[in-house]
């Protein structure tokens, strides 16, 4: 799981221990992915979902 860290504090707060959100991937994250694999011993055979790409400078509305 690799989530960006502002998105992380506004949806868990400081104490992400028991936060759903931060397992999950939102539309109105920034650059969040779920990976199902080690991609240090899979490399390019992982199976990555949930992708989300958004810019932070460029999403403002």
């Amino acid at each position: 799981m690799q989530k960006y860290e502002p998105d992380l504090y506004r949806e868990c707060g400081a104490d992400i221990t028991d936060c759903k959100a931060a397992s999950e991937c939102f539309s109105a994250d920034h650059n969040c992915s779920v990976t199902y694999c080690d991609k240090n011993t899979e490399g390019d055979n992982c199976s990555t979902l949930g992708v989300t790409d958004n810019n932070a400078t460029t999403t403002k509305k």
